[in-house]
């Protein structure tokens, strides 16, 4: 980088929920998340689709809105850089 200020850093995470025990067993096993909850919900390639997050909601969070809050509160010191010191 250039012009010598420091670059900003920032993190987020997504919300976190409790997995069935059917599905924690499997992925404790070693399989993917998305493979579990194709073999517990009888689904096929979930984790294209709505993810496990969106079949345990019914639906009202998919997968793609899960991951949209965390990258938008990622931004946070990026969008409010005058009130975010440069790590």
């Amino acid at each position: 980088g250039g012009g010598g200020k420091s670059a900003l850093q920032s993190c987020a995470r997504t919300a976190t929920f409790a997995l069935p025990e059917a599905i924690m067993s499997l992925v404790r096993g070693g399989m993917e998340l998305g493979d579990a909850d194709d073999v517990v919900f009888k689904r096929r390639n979930s984790k294209q689709g709505d993810g496990t997050v969106g079949h345990l909601t019914n639906g009202l969070i998919d997968r793609t809105a899960y991951y949209v809050q965390a990258g938008i509160m990622a931004l946070i010191p990026i969008m409010q850089e005058d009130l975010y010191s440069p790590v």
